[in-house]
Formats: structure tokens, C-alpha cells, sequence
């Protein structure tokens, strides 16, 4: 069994920070760095990224202090996890709507159709990852076997969801749709939880 790491240092790559601290992503944008917007400067370590943005080694040092404070908070913390029934579909009517209630979603029947129309793998993987102008972008793809962090909900004998439970945490109580229009379809996601988001929809913060 992996052993969990207990202390970020500077040295590692930012997308191990990103994996192990979804939230480190806040704390970047306090400082400006954007390197987690770009999937090439995430293999950077972090102290050659901040090197490039014109960061001090004692800002450096600052900035990786603050970052093992909020990994404790995170380690300590409880993410809300799924409940026995978050497993069981449950399907809602609501006047001439229909919604498929499953892993805290709420999901339109328009979702529902097109998940199943456009279906290429047995599953579909939701995700919420680090990434975009205001910290977490929403990333969903056909699957065919899930990442050992996620959970396995069956959405229809057809078809199951992949997802972990930072993004369950995060996605709880969402509405799903599907939209199509002149500037692209696919999925749109009515958060609750979101705090914050760019004006084309694709960034998120919470």
C-alpha cells in the first residue's frame, strides 16, 4: 500500500499538488500564480514555476508553509461523503419534468437521453479538477474502468457514473442538463455549491 504523504515540500510537481490539494488552487490565484490554467506548466516543480513568475526563495518558502497549513486542515477535515441512498436511483417527478436522482445529482432527462444516445464507453466519468480562471473546472468523458479514488454509481443498466468524492463533495445537490446550441452541447451543471464563475460557464469556484 502507497504511503500517504504528510508534508508538501517545493520540489514537487505542481500537479501532485493539485492531486493531493484540490483547494491549493485558492491559494494560487492569491498570489497569481496561474500555472495549474495550463496542463504543460503543471509538470513543473513548484519553486521552478514560481522562480519563472519572479517569486523569492523566502516567498517561495512563505508560500509552501501556507500550503502544509491548509494540507493539515485538509487531511483533518471531513469531505462529505455519499450516503447508502446517494447509490439507489431515484426518479423524481416535478410537474412535466422528470429528473434521475443519483450521487447527490439531480439529472434532467435531457441529460439523461443524450448520456445514453451519445454513450461510447460503459460509464461516464465526472470530475471536478483544478483548472481555469477561477480555480475548478467541471471535466466529463466516457469511461471504460474508474480511477481508484472513484465510487461506482449505476445510473441505468446501460450505463454507470464514475466519480470521486471531492468531486460528489463538490457537485452535491447539482442539477444536470444537456444544452445544444450554436456554440457547442453537452452537459451544464446547476451548482449550488459554486461561490464564484467566468462568464462563459466553464470555471467554477467554491
Amino acid at each position: 500500500m502507497a504511503v500517504k504523504p504528510t508534508k508538501i515540500t517545493k520540489y514537487w510537481p505542481i500537479h501532485k499538488i493539485l492531486e493531493e490539494l484540490p483547494d491549493s488552487v485558492e491559494l494560487m490565484l492569491e498570489i497569481g500564480l496561474h500555472c495549474f490554467g495550463c496542463a504543460a506548466n503543471t509538470e513543473e516543480l513548484l519553486h521552478e514555476g514560481m522562480k519563472i513568475h519572479g517569486f523569492t526563495n523566502e516567498e517561495i518558502d512563505d508560500f509552501v508553509e501556507r500550503l502544509n497549513l491548509l494540507f493539515k486542515d485538509h487531511q483533518q477535515a471531513q469531505i462529505k461523503k455519499p450516503l447508502e441512498s446517494d447509490f439507489n436511483l431515484e426518479l423524481i417527478h416535478e410537474g412535466n419534468k422528470t429528473y434521475y436522482k443519483i450521487a447527490g445529482l439531480l439529472i434532467a432527462e435531457s441529460a439523461y437521453k443524450a448520456l445514453h444516445e451519445l454513450q461510447t464507453q460503459p460509464a461516464i466519468q465526472i470530475r471536478v479538477e483544478a483548472g481555469g480562471c477561477n480555480g475548478y473546472s467541471y471535466i466529463y468523458e466516457y469511461q471504460n474502468t474508474p480511477q481508484d479514488d472513484e465510487q461506482i454509481y449505476t445510473l441505468s443498466e446501460d450505463l454507470d457514473i464514475f466519480m470521486n468524492d471531492f468531486t460528489y463533495d463538490k457537485l452535491s445537490d447539482s442539477v444536470v442538463e444537456y444544452e445544444s446550441g450554436l456554440k457547442g452541447s453537452g452537459l451544464t451543471f446547476k451548482n449550488p455549491n459554486v461561490k464564484d464563475a467566468c462568464h462563459c460557464g466553464s470555471s467554477v469556484g467554491f
